[in-house]
């Protein structure tokens, strides 16, 4: 047979990857059909046992690592803003763009989308003082892509957002009163700051009530965030 079935975000399915893949084997060897597999397979990894990696090899002849076109998509995400300055300024600024996308190890060109529009709903509201102030507007846009990103995949949530812990109050969290480590504290940010080297996660320049709004809710609100920024 000259058909070809693709199968895409295998890892999403709801039957077992294991049971999918016994029902597409008759298919290849009997029926002659050429099927493509289009998965993440650290995630199908992470919650099936290991029947998916005996199947796979019984029924796949050869993996292929797909790697996103980062530069192409990025162009491609700044065509479809409405707002040019938020455009320059993010063209301007590629390479911060580039070095947190790379560090978020994510491969998720659709999240880093939805970020960047989330980014120019907040950059075309900001006075032109905070938009000139450069090393500030740098180190929001690294924070602010990189809490983006982690929470479009599911890593923070706004729970996670409206907690995080800073300054004083992260010292305390981490030990007792007596000053000795408290080994059953967790904080996510501690996993994404392992991960995001160069960017300060743990940043006041956007409240923790800001950032859930925006990441959460959906809402700007362009006064708080001012206000924020004015304070930091």
């Amino acid at each position: 047979s000259n058909l070809v079935i693709v199968v895409d975000d295998l890892e999403r399915c709801a039957m077992p990857i294991s049971d999918v893949l016994g029902f597409l084997n008759p298919l290849v060897e009997h029926d002659g059909f050429k099927i493509i597999l289009l998965a993440n397979q650290a995630e199908i990894a992470a919650s099936e046992d290991g029947s998916y990696r005996q199947k796979r090899e019984k029924l796949v002849g050869q993996v292929l690592a797909v790697r996103p076109d980062v530069n192409a998509a990025f162009g491609s995400f700044l065509e479809s803003m409405a707002c040019e300055t938020t455009r320059s300024y993010l063209s301007q600024n590629s390479y911060v763009v580039s070095a947190v996308y790379e560090q978020s190890a994510t491969c998720n060109l659709r999240a880093l989308k939805h970020t960047l529009l989330s980014f120019e709903r907040l950059y075309m509201q900001l006075s032109e003082t905070h938009r000139n102030n450069t090393a500030a507007m740098k180190a929001l846009l690294s924070m602010y892509l990189a809490i983006g990103l982690e929470h479009q995949i599911g890593q923070i949530s706004g729970h996670d957002l409206e907690t995080r812990k800073f300054g004083l109050i992260l010292a305390l969290a981490r030990h007792n009163c007596t000053g000795a480590a408290d080994s059953t504290y967790k904080d996510p940010f501690d996993a994404l700051e392992r991960k995001y080297v160069d960017v300060d996660l743990r940043s006041e320049m956007l409240s923790n009530a800001t950032l859930k709004s925006i990441f959460s809710v959906g809402v700007i609100d362009i006064k708080h965030i001012s206000l924020d920024l004015s304070q930091s």
